[in-house]
């Protein structure tokens, strides 16, 4: 009888513990999962500087994910220069693995080395994003975090880009 009185009482404080979201994903998501990282405020972009970029062919899916989060604040929850977090979190939604780098520079030791092209990773050596569009000198634009406090895409001098990787 207390057992089953003690099984009443853990379910009704989980219940109203949990009342404000879907509690079994949340108590199980906690045990196995961990905590997610929580979806992006995507806010519109005060400049449109990149709206004129051509459509891009090509690029697959890590450019596809990259501009969903355009606009968004640091949604990483990394306290530091976020580039590389928010690389992290756009390559493990693109490829279906699990990337954690923070440091830029460390990016250019993923996937394999390819030539500038829409989609490729660009890593600098204190920034990494991804190709948007590269202008007529070559210099890329990267859709890339903490680019003045948001997810946005920036234009960068060519010259400055140590490495372009193609992540699969």
């Amino acid at each position: 009888m207390i057992t089953i009185l003690f099984l009443v009482v853990l379910v009704l404080l989980l219940t109203v513990q949990f009342a404000a979201a879907n509690p079994l994903e949340d108590f199980f998501g906690g045990l196995f999962g961990g905590p997610q990282p929580p979806a992006p405020q995507v806010r519109k972009s005060r400049s449109r500087a990149h709206a004129s970029l051509p459509v891009i062919a090509g690029g697959g899916s890590l450019l596809a994910v990259a501009q969903r989060y355009v606009g968004a604040r640091n949604f990483t929850g990394f306290r530091g220069p976020w580039c590389g977090a928010a690389m992290s979190i756009v390559a493990s939604e693109a490829t279906g693995r699990h990337y954690w780098i923070l440091r830029a520079r460390d990016w250019a030791r993923v996937g394999r080395p390819t030539a500038p092209h829409p989609g490729a990773v660009a890593v600098l050596p204190h920034h990494v994003g991804t190709v948007r569009a590269l202008d007529e000198d070559g210099n890329p634009y990267l859709a890339g975090g903490n680019q003045s406090g948001r997810f946005s895409i920036k234009r960068f001098p060519a010259r400055n880009v140590i490495a372009y990787r193609e992540i699969e």
